[in-house]
């Protein structure tokens, strides 16, 4: 059987149809295989490689150019992919590239040494990459510079060192809102700011919307000055004055700020505010999920802190029983706040004002405000609101505010464009820059602030490690690449709260905006801008922004100073 199937195969090896076919496929190989190659180097590699046994061999002893299989050119194409990571992935490599050694490009401007070189210990090639022809090369088209730390602390601008810290910047804004308050004793303010430290509401002492603080009477109530009248007639004039004061109409400002939230979640953020908030105010604030309470505290006053969960029963009594009206409702927010496990604290600033200069001259004399307030004068003018609140007043409480005169308001109140434009300027108080300090303000049609921002860096981004500068010979050691705008940061800090009421709002900023910034305003659906200063009025990139912001139908104002400057009280100096 072996030697017939010996004679079969020999015969066919002998045959001429089976020698015709080793050709045909021969020439086939050939054809595919072979290619002159551009590389005089490469080609040496392919020539050795080839050998001169085996087949390939007896091939590339006949041919001109050398026999390449194809998995040797897949081979050379997977090399050459392998370089270009390996010399792109290595930090020494990336340093030796792109970082500037004083002349502006790649090191020696053109045809950098490197001691480095990438070899792959492949059987069939092997590639070595020298600097001008190294495969980043054909994506590095102009000179490129790493930008590190050292250099930038050598080359910039420190950033600014009096900043306002988080804690006086909230109780600041708190303080600017008690001035909104037409209470003549105790104008209170309010504000919340999130885990993020942004400001998600803030509110201030008045009567609830709907009923009008020119109406309604201001003058607070006084039990004591019924003490020495008769039982029935005593209960009957409590009764009247009682209704005929602030006292059962007065929202406070806490309540107001946790009301004013919008859709934003109050869970985990913090209180700051001007006065302790009462009972009523503490239970709203649990109730809304703040976990932090934060009390201005007036210098010279000694705040006590009750601590009720260590006490006893004989303790909270001996501690009620010499307490005043006012200190029973302390106690007893205090003894909630610890039932809820809510962190309260007193916070005194370290200076006692701050200063907003609004940039105009001292001979600047404040108008009067006109916003329907009652005159002085015997002729009084209601709107048609007014007038409906003083009838029900009238038939609810026989309180006749027709035959009042001056209910009690304060005067000397901020106007709403005083307001806006003071937060404004305290919110530029937290910028980092030496140079230029921004702030912007966003209000919703309901008067409400649903946005707040200043320049400075990215979130992330240390301030002590970017540039400050504006005047360095290179641009990338310069601040202009990196800040964010205030109003930019104003309309992307009311993602949560207000977002959707940024859209028909109004911006308050304390310098004209860019043409950067008009983009973002027009997109946000801003449509009316209050502006402060606009110093580069004659700037290209100015004059592009009014273009922009005039074609969007942004109706643009600039806003004229009342007074040179606001102060922002924290406590009084003498005290």
């Amino acid at each position: 059987m072996q030697f017939l199937c010996y004679n079969l195969t020999k015969k066919i090896y002998t045959t001429t149809y089976f020698k015709l076919f080793v050709v045909v496929v021969f020439i086939l190989l050939v054809i595919i295989d072979f290619q002159p190659l551009r590389s005089s180097s490469i080609s040496e590699q392919y020539n050795t490689s080839a050998g001169s046994s085996g087949f390939v061999g007896v091939v590339s002893a006949f041919s001109r150019y050398p026999l390449i299989h194809i998995s040797n050119r897949r081979r050379l194409q997977q090399q050459q992919a392998d370089t270009l990571k390996t010399v792109m992935a290595s930090p020494p490599r990336l340093l030796e590239v792109f970082e500037d050694d004083g002349t502006s490009g790649i090191k020696n401007n053109t045809t950098a040494t490197t001691k480095t070189s990438t070899t792959t210990n492949t059987a069939c090639c092997e590639t070595k990459v020298s600097p001008h022809k190294s495969p980043t090369g054909k994506y590095i088209r102009r000179p490129m510079t790493m930008l590190t730390p050292n250099k930038i602390q050598k080359d910039s601008t420190p950033k600014r060192k009096g900043y306002l810290g988080w804690d006086d910047y909230f109780l600041g804004v708190a303080v600017l809102s008690s001035h909104r308050s037409k209470d003549p004793e105790h104008a209170e303010g309010a504000c919340i700011a999130d885990a993020e430290n942004r400001i998600v509401a803030i509110g201030y002492s008045g009567f609830p919307r709907g009923c009008p603080d020119t109406i309604f009477p201001w003058n607070d109530y006084n039990k004591e000055d019924n003490d020495n009248d008769n039982n029935d007639k005593k209960d009957e004039t409590q009764q009247q004055q009682w209704l005929h004061s602030k006292r059962p109409y007065v929202c406070d400002a806490a309540t107001n700020a946790v009301l004013n939230k919008g859709s934003q979640d109050l869970a985990g953020c913090r209180l700051y505010v001007t006065k302790h908030p009462t009972s009523d105010c503490v239970k709203v604030m649990i109730q809304s999920g703040i976990r932090e309470l934060i009390i201005l505290q007036k210098k010279g006053i000694k705040n006590t802190i009750y601590n009720m969960t260590n006490m006893t029963e004989d303790d909270i009594n001996q501690l009620m029983s010499n307490a005043t009206e006012e200190n029973e409702d302390i106690i007893a927010s205090h003894f909630m706040l610890s039932k809820a496990d809510i962190h309260f604290r007193y916070y005194l600033p370290p200076i006692p004002s701050r200063t907003l200069d609004f940039g105009c001259t001292d001979d600047v004399k404040r108008p009067t405000i006109k916003d329907g307030s009652c005159s002085s004068s015997s002729t009084i003018i209601m709107t048609d609101d007014e007038r409906e609140a003083a009838n029900i007043l009238k038939e609810e409480t026989k309180y006749d505010a027709f035959l009042v005169n001056n209910n009690g308001r304060r005067d000397d109140y901020l106007s709403w464009d005083d307001y806006f434009m003071s937060v404004a300027l305290l919110t530029a108080q937290r910028s980092k820059d030496p140079n230029t300090l921004v702030g912007a303000c966003i209000v919703d049609d309901g008067r409400r602030i649903v946005g707040l921002g200043y320049n400075g860096m990215p979130r992330g981004l240390n301030d002590d490690d970017m540039p400050w500068a504006r005047a360095n010979s290179n641009q990338l050691f310069n601040k202009y690449k990196y800040v964010t705008h205030a109003e930019v940061n104003a309309i992307l800090n009311s993602k949560g709260s207000y977002s959707s009421h940024v859209n028909g709002g109004t911006l308050y900023v304390t310098l004209f905006p860019c043409e950067n910034c008009a983009k973002m305003i027009i997109q946000s659906g801003i449509r009316k801008i209050v502006y402060l200063k606009d110093v580069y009025h004659h700037t290209d990139g100015t004059c592009a922004s009014r273009v922009m912001l005039r074609c969007a139908k942004v109706e643009l104002q600039q806003y004229i100073p009342t007074m040179p400057t606001m102060i922002v009280k924290y406590y009084d100096q003498e005290s």
